[in-house]
């Protein structure tokens, strides 16, 4: 018995079924053949070309339709090569790229990205980023450049194990063990980065951790809601936005270690103490421009040397506004408590070439304070208070600076040793200076060319060598000085002006006098000791004072001599020895006890020595009148 065939319309659906499962039989084989991987792969290739501008290499495309996925073995983003026919410099290169396929709407999109390993290299350019220029138009085709799309055609972006590096000049930067998953809603991301190392030259930087949070990224642009980063120079915390080839704006707040900066500053220079900075971050990556306030706290400068290290300046606060913009640095509104007064100041620093300019004005600064926070003297024999105000520029390479100050000051002391602990020599209410410096190659050069404290004009041009050497030379120029305001100096109770020239030179700890001094009505310790004197004058350790040839004239009699004031003695000491060859006796003699009618010449051969309280004097003289002569000697002693 034979069976009857299947009717009409089963048959057409059976050979329809077969038809369809043989057709997506088909389809599964063609789409899992390396043929249509290949032929996908090469039209990625070109799309991605055309999205990100560079060149987009696929190793290998495999299509899972199960389960909607697409996943890329092997991808290359290079940027173009100027030579034809050669490989340009890879910027991504990842071992796989993942994409789960949906719908939005009726447009097919990428769902979820994963990208295991990838390995990114950028390079920062002084016109902004060298890579992903052409994002906007993509190749070259003749056309109008197409406006960047507003988001990529992804919902969520995963990176496992990435590497970056970013390159500008000296600068590297190195982000291993990178982390990326989505974070919310509106396409944001959090990354995580397992290490960050920052290298200039011979320094280097690394962080263990690092966190980023709000990241949205898009073929405008980037925006970071929450960074954060701690690393051994600082902790920075902020966020930023910007647009590809476009502005950028961005809030930062750095906390900086200054001890970690040295790598970054000359080799023989040394930094202490603590930076605060807030920034507003506004311009382009290219041409930046920034704004924000700086605080520094117990910071100090220190030159290395092969003896040690030198203190060369000590701050205990610095505040100022801060703006760069086109490679010009301003400090703006800068204020310090330095030297036990106030400093207020603006400065400018041309970042390519190194040339800077500043304006200071100083109140009621220690000139003593100012030597030990510069490292010039630990010990200083020299203090006063100051108001000034100072006009200076130079360069950092090479470094030295020229300007000009003028120079109020109050009470200046000067001692044979540590001002705060010697006895005074000198203690002078006020000064007034306009001065010349110039700071070049461990060398200080000062003119004081207008010295005048109201009764007393001179001019001083100094010579500072800061290096190991440590040496001075300060040469004078006495045109006019009332002694009557060289106080204490030993209580000698100085009078008359003093006119001639001098110098000062030796070790900053070890400085000695040497000058020729000439003074005019010349009186000492109440007495009137000449019209005239002039000798010269030596101090080899500003303690002893030797005028070793006095040449004066009192009244009629001329008289010389030499003498040692020993200041550094308590009480002060006097070794003094005088010669009259042919005097009168009136010139010295009070003239209520004069006789009538006499008026003797008298040769005296006198000597003083010990201390002023008491002094010994010991003297021998002849005289003669017209008709008679005598001789005597005399022994005294007087107490004060």
């Amino acid at each position: 018995m034979s069976v009857p065939p299947p009717p009409p319309r089963r048959r057409r659906l059976l050979r329809l079924g077969l038809l369809g499962g043989g057709g997506l039989l088909g389809l599964v084989l063609v789409v899992r053949s390396p043929w249509f991987s290949d032929w996908v792969a090469r039209l990625a290739e070109g799309a991605a070309s055309e999205l990100l501008g560079e060149d987009v290499v696929i190793g290998g495309l495999r299509l899972e339709p199960g389960r909607r996925r697409l996943v890329v073995q092997g991808l290359v983003i290079s940027h173009p090569s100027a030579v034809p026919d050669e490989n340009g410099q890879a910027i991504v290169v990842a071992e796989q790229v993942a994409v789960d396929l949906g719908l939005r709407g009726w447009q097919p999109i990428a769902r979820r990205i994963t990208v295991d390993r990838p390995v990114v290299h950028l390079h920062l350019d002084e016109d902004g980023l060298r890579e992903f220029r052409n994002i906007r138009k993509g190749p070259d085709t003749g056309e109008a450049p197409k406006a960047p799309a507003q988001a990529f055609p992804w919902d969520e972006l995963w990176i496992r194990g990435g590497r970056f590096r970013l390159s500008k000049g000296d600068l590297v930067v190195d982000v291993n063990e990178i982390g990326l998953s989505p974070e919310g809603q509106e396409g944001r991301h959090r990354l995580e980065v397992g290490s960050l190392r920052v290298k200039v030259r011979d320094w280097t930087q690394e962080a263990q951790r690092v966190t980023a949070s709000g990241i949205r990224f898009t073929p405008r642009g980037l925006e970071v809601q929450g960074l954060a980063l701690d690393m051994p120079v600082a902790r920075l915390s902020g966020g930023a936005a910007m647009a590809f080839g476009g502005p950028i704006h961005g809030a930062l707040v750095v906390e900086a270690r200054l001890p970690e900066l040295t790598g970054l500053v000359p080799e023989h220079l040394r930094l202490e103490g603590l930076a605060g900075l807030t920034l507003q971050v506004d311009g382009s990556v290219g041409a930046p421009e920034l704004t924000g306030d700086l605080r520094l706290t117990d910071t100090a400068i220190f030159r290395m040397r092969e003896d040690g290290e030198v203190l060369l300046v000590a701050l205990q606060g610095v505040d100022t506004g801060l703006h760069l913009k086109d490679g010009e640095l301003k400090l703006l509104g800068l204020r310090s408590d330095w030297a036990g007064g106030h400093v207020e100041g603006l400065a400018t620093l041309d970042l390519p070439s190194g040339g800077f300019s500043f304006e200071l004005n100083g109140e009621d600064v220690s000139l003593g304070q100012i030597f030990v926070q510069t490292g010039v003297s630990s010990a200083p024999w020299v203090d006063l208070r100051l108001d000034t105000e100072i006009h200076a520029g130079g360069s950092l390479r090479p470094f030295f600076i020229a300007g000009s100050a003028d120079v109020a000051a109050r009470r200046l002391r000067v001692a044979g040793g540590d001002v705060e602990r010697s006895p005074l020599l000198l203690d002078i209410k006020k000064l007034s200076a306009m001065l010349e410096m110039r700071i070049k190659d461990q060398r200080m050069f000062i003119a004081a060319r207008q010295v005048d404290t109201g009764r007393s004009t001179l001019t001083a041009v100094a010579d500072l060598d800061l290096s190991p050497r440590r040496h001075m030379d300060l040469d004078l120029d006495i045109g006019s000085v009332d002694l009557a305001e060289l106080r204490p100096l030993a209580d000698l109770d100085l009078v008359g002006r003093m006119s001639g020239a001098g110098k000062v030179s030796g070790p900053f700890e070890a400085l000695g006098l040497s000058a020729m001094v000439a003074v005019q009505d010349f009186g000492l310790l109440g007495y009137a000791v000449a019209d005239t004197v002039r000798s010269p004058l030596l101090a080899p350790n500003l303690r002893v004072l030797a005028f070793s040839d006095l040449d004066a004239l009192l009244g009629e009699t001329p008289w010389r001599g030499r003498a040692v004031v020993d200041l550094g003695a308590t009480p002060t000491g006097l070794d003094m020895q005088l010669l009259v060859r042919d005097g009168r006796l009136s010139t010295w003699w009070p003239s209520r006890a004069r006789c009538r009618g006499w008026r003797p010449r008298w040769t005296p051969r006198c000597r003083w020595a010990g201390r002023w309280t008491p002094w010994m004097a010991r003297c021998t003289w002849g005289s003669r009148t017209s008709t008679s002569s005598a001789s005597a000697s005399m022994r005294a002693a007087a107490w004060r």
